[in-house]
């Protein structure tokens, strides 16, 4: 056999059983991975002022509420459902008294979701008990301008949340805000800020074991709440919102692919080259030079 050969069969043997071996791992870590994902949902924005949930009636009007410190007015949406009634403020429409939602779209929505099993959700919204409903509106920072630095100042932005139970009432509100790229709640953050500049001692942080000094929560990873606040995002923003735990990376609570990565593709390279090094093995055993014949001449 020749020694190209020899070697291309060793190499291939080498490279089958790590890519064997490090494919069988990775494929594991990778259920193991997905075994501690959440549900993912369904979701369908609403665009007309007037939708039906749960057998009850949901209409929405543009208001305004009182300005803070004087202030003018802030724009609202008047949401009615059954015999419940909210006002929740909201960045101020591209259009004023629009007739859909549409002038909406990237601050405030409406939207019904239900949880995809076995990778498949019946569309058809509230045809089963699993359908929920809610609204949600995107807020910029106080005392900063809607229009200008409000919405500069991408991670001040938090969002508020009302629910449509199916009893008739109206569940919330809940302020839920993204954390930042270290983990932490921006809303926390600066509430640690204002009691250092009043002289007093700021708490550990939620994560490291400290108290919330506020009601905004953090979004967690993968969560509807997650899935809810990208429908009211600019377009242009919503690549910012990518989920930082994945099955190469793994999280806290499970190994990521980690050596069976590298493994699996190094061991694949190392099939190619065996493969190779056969062919070329054989290619220069069946040449008339390595046989000894001589190529007549004409």
């Amino acid at each position: 056999m020749d020694r190209l050969v020899r070697m291309g069969v060793a190499v291939l043997a080498v490279s089958l059983l790590g890519a064997g071996v490090g494919t069988w791992f990775m494929a594991g870590r990778v259920a193991a991975f997905n075994a501690t994902l959440p549900e993912q949902f369904l979701f369908k924005a609403e665009s007309t002022r007037s939708i039906n949930a749960f057998g009850r009636p949901i209409t929405l009007e543009d208001t305004t509420v009182p300005g803070t410190d004087g202030h003018e007015p802030q724009a609202a949406v008047r949401v009615t459902y059954g015999d419940s009634t909210v006002t929740i403020p909201v960045i101020a429409p591209k259009v004023k008294g629009f007739k859909d939602l549409s002038t909406y779209e990237e601050s405030f929505r409406v939207l019904s979701f239900a949880p995809i099993k076995d990778g498949k959700a019946e569309i058809k919204p509230f045809s089963d008990d699993n359908w929920r409903a809610i609204v949600i509106a995107r807020e910029t920072r106080p005392g900063f301008d809607q229009n200008t630095w409000g919405e500069v100042r991408i991670k001040d932005w938090t969002w508020v949340i009302y629910e449509f139970m199916p009893n008739g009432g109206i569940a919330g509100p809940r302020t839920v805000q993204y954390r930042d790229r270290r983990g932490r709640a921006p809303a926390e953050i600066y509430a640690r800020d204002e009691l250092k500049k009043a002289g007093e001692i700021a708490p550990p942080m939620p994560e490291n074991g400290g108290p919330r000094l506020t009601s905004v929560e953090p979004i967690q990873e993968r969560s509807w709440e997650w899935q809810a606040a990208l429908f009211t995002l600019p377009k242009m923003q919503v690549s910012r919102y990518r989920y930082r735990s994945d099955a190469v990376d793994g999280t806290g609570l499970v190994d990521g692919m980690g050596w069976t990565f590298p493994m699996a593709g190094l061991s694949v390279l190392g099939v190619v080259l065996g493969c190779g090094l056969v062919m070329a093995g054989r290619a220069k055993a069946t040449s008339p030079k390595a046989s000894g014949q001589t190529p007549a001449i004409a």
